[in-house]
């Protein structure tokens, strides 16, 4: 982390428990325009990212418990439609690596701890398969920019989210990032080589000590590999090892109208394009360090001071 700005950082953390929302028929709403206006500068222009925090403070004040599913699935679609909205600025046009169409913005939910079974993002492109979600330094694939909402956790510690500047990395380091990635087996995520991958981890990466058991959190993402930012995660844990445990996330990404428009975004950083298959648990993918043997220390946390 000691290669990047933590006033820079910080910039892009906004507590949207600050703002003024309203609460009708099932559906919490925030309509400040300079909240959306400072997100897309912040994902779209300056940083690559924005972290959205304190809905559960949200929730509380119209009468709402972060702990009943009910209410926060109505924190999760608040959280999805936040990001839609600053969506709506976008010209996609101007951040996809080719002329591919992206058709609409879908959502899925994935538990981040157990395994995935039957599942599949987009069952026009894609066929159903078992997999873990992918905690490596990655980039998801195909998308150029995309959110990912945590929480709330049941009995998990750990699996904090890290973000990682990997524009900011190949700038530095006069790198072609059409260069930095590979795929990941049975994945269609990519992730980044090893002869970059430590040294974005140690010098260009953060993680996020937040407490994910009492809050949902939203992270978006300029996604794309060229102008981009990759992100990861550290393990996740049980708490208490004999009980249940779950990890929600609701991923949140535009698609392309079709599969020649995706094989199109792989042939541009030089990957391939196969179908993936159930995903053994084992997998590197479900390891934060990739490459090396046995766990590593992650250090580069910052506080948020949520919930």
């Amino acid at each position: 982390m000691n290669k990047l700005n933590i006033d820079n950082i910080n910039s892009s953390f906004f507590d949207i428990s600050q703002f003024e929302t309203k609460y009708s028929n099932g559906v919490i709403s925030l309509n400040d325009e300079d909240f959306f206006n400072n997100m897309y500068q912040s994902v779209v222009e300056k940083n690559g990212y924005a972290v959205c925090y304190n809905t559960c403070k949200i929730l509380k004040k119209h009468g709402l418990n972060i702990k009943d599913h009910a209410d926060a699935e109505i924190g999760r679609q608040f959280l999805e439609n936040l990001f839609r909205k600053m969506a709506s600025k976008i010209d996609l046009a101007l951040y996809s690596p080719d002329d591919a169409n992206y058709e609409q913005i879908i959502k899925m939910d994935v538990d981040g701890f157990n395994i995935n079974k039957a599942h599949t993002p987009n069952q026009e492109h894609t066929v159903s398969r078992e997999f873990v979600t992918t905690k490596c330094i990655h980039f998801d694939a195909a998308t150029p920019f995309i959110a990912n909402v945590y929480g709330p956790n049941e009995n998990i510690k750990e699996g904090f989210p890290i973000i990682c500047d990997t524009k900011k990395y190949c700038l530095d380091n006069n790198i072609n990032p059409i260069n930095l990635v590979e795929n990941i087996q049975e994945h269609y995520n990519v992730v980044v080589k090893p002869q970059y991958y430590n040294d974005i981890l140690n010098d260009y990466s953060f993680g996020l000590d937040i407490d994910l058991t009492n809050d949902l959190i939203m992270i978006a993402l300029y996604n794309e590999i060229i102008g981009g930012v990759a992100h990861a995660a550290t393990q996740p844990l049980k708490q208490t090892p004999s009980e249940n445990a779950r990890r929600p996330i609701r991923h949140i990404e535009y698609t392309f109208k079709n599969m020649e428009d995706l094989n199109k975004w792989y042939k541009k950083y030089n990957l391939i394009l196969e179908q993936a298959g159930n995903s053994d648990l084992q997998s590197p993918a479900s390891n934060l360090d990739y490459y090396a043997r046995g766990n590593i220390e992650f250090t580069n946390f910052i506080k948020v001071n949520n919930g």
